[in-house]
């Protein structure tokens, strides 16, 4: 997940990478969808492509709160996203 923020946000990220993770734009400007910052799902065909770094990584970024995948910079995101992974874990082992 890091290294997809940062080839989004970050202007040092290789142009590959960039090219790989396209911001999602909704047909229709809503007010909800303002400012999400979901990035597109590509269609993949066989089990290697539902892991690859395109397919798995845009969902897994989708998954997150939507102020944690906001540009911020790189250490506040780490900081966020290490509070919602343990969270996540920890609330599942609670009950």
């Amino acid at each position: 997940l890091t290294i997809i923020q940062k080839a989004i946000h970050s202007e040092t990220a290789p142009s590959y990478m960039k090219d790989l993770c396209q911001i999602h734009v909704p047909r229709r400007a809503l007010r909800s969808s303002a400012d999400q910052w979901q990035l597109n799902i590509p269609k993949s065909t066989n089990q290697y492509g539902h892991r690859s770094l395109m397919v798995l990584g845009a969902k897994l970024l989708n998954e997150l709160p939507a102020d944690i995948r906001c540009p911020t910079s790189q250490a506040s995101f780490r900081k966020n996203l290490k509070t919602v992974l343990f969270k996540q874990t920890f609330s599942s082992a609670i009950i």
